[in-house]
């Protein structure tokens, strides 16, 4: 399985889970394939919106683009959503850390190790019922 299919099962899976919350939920598809700024998975509840940008990795850290960063709060901003990013890490439950708090390397990305986001993230019941 190609890591794109495995990502997007991934993003499908989160979307069901979301909604299962009581989220309402919607996957983005092509997202970042195109020239306008999309967030893979917004998702809304009482109100409040979410965009989420995923990421998955069976290492200890994921590497994330410093473009991808500035078109997920740039769509958030345009859409008054809060933009986070999920990482699901191998053996791990779901984390959703907001973009503001993701650490930068030297050169032009952004790394979420799974202590920081252990650390810092939300649980998807944290998310839950801080958007009771």
């Amino acid at each position: 399985m190609s890591n794109k299919t495995r990502g997007c099962n991934y993003e499908r899976q989160l979307v069901d889970l979301l909604y299962s919350r009581g989220f309402a939920t919607v996957r983005v598809a092509g997202s970042g394939a195109r020239s306008i700024p999309s967030p893979d998975i917004v998702a809304c509840r009482k109100g409040k919106i979410l965009a989420i940008e995923c990421k998955t990795s069976r290492r200890n850290q994921v590497y994330i683009s410093e473009d991808q960063i500035k078109n997920l709060v740039g769509y958030s901003q345009a859409a008054g959503a809060e933009a986070l990013v999920a990482v699901k890490f191998r053996q791990r439950e779901w984390y959703f850390v907001h973009a503001s708090e993701i650490p930068r390397t030297n050169g032009s990305h952004l790394v979420l190790s799974k202590d920081t986001a252990a650390q810092k993230g939300l649980t998807l019941e944290d998310l839950e019922l801080l958007f009771k």
